[in-house]
């Protein structure tokens, strides 16, 4: 596979989490807002509706972030690719394409402070890459960094 072409992947796909995460916020500030309203309203029938639009705002926003967390498991995944492109390739992991997608990666969820759920099988490959990169040398060190930081999201 086309590295280039794989880390357009990464790109398009911190961009789709990016806006993604804008969404969320957005219903977040609108549920603030709305929580706010309803402490000031009398009791009555707009109290239930106002109710039941909290519960679809709530639901809305964890479809989002699912959708999100989603969407950043596939840029793992395309990094994956890359990393291990470059392994089978003999790069330099000091001009490594797959160690900047991670970066950006982990940069994106540092930046927004997410709590992510990474998908199972990303895990998985996550771990294979990580016992893959132990056995390579010290020269891989600040890629396996990379890599074990997504264990502790």
């Amino acid at each position: 596979m086309d590295i280039s072409y794989t880390y357009a992947l990464v790109t398009n796909a911190l961009s789709n989490a990016r806006n993604i995460e804008s969404l969320i916020r957005q219903k977040q500030l609108d549920l603030q807002l709305q929580d706010i309203h309803r402490q000031y309203q009398p009791v009555g029938g707009n109290r239930i509706n106002a109710t039941l639009t909290r519960q679809q705002m709530l639901h809305e926003i964890e479809r989002l972030i699912i959708d999100r967390d989603s969407t950043i498991s596939q840029a793992i995944d395309a990094a994956i690719v890359i990393v291990t492109a470059e392994l089978a390739n003999n790069v330099e992991p000091l001009f490594s394409v797959g160690s900047m997608a991670l970066g950006n990666i982990i940069s994106f969820i540092d930046a927004y402070r997410l709590k992510v759920t990474i998908s199972f099988p990303t895990m998985l490959k996550i771990s294979q890459l990580s016992s893959q990169l132990m056995l390579k040398g010290v020269e891989y060190f600040d890629l396996k960094n990379k890599v074990d930081r997504f264990r502790s999201y």
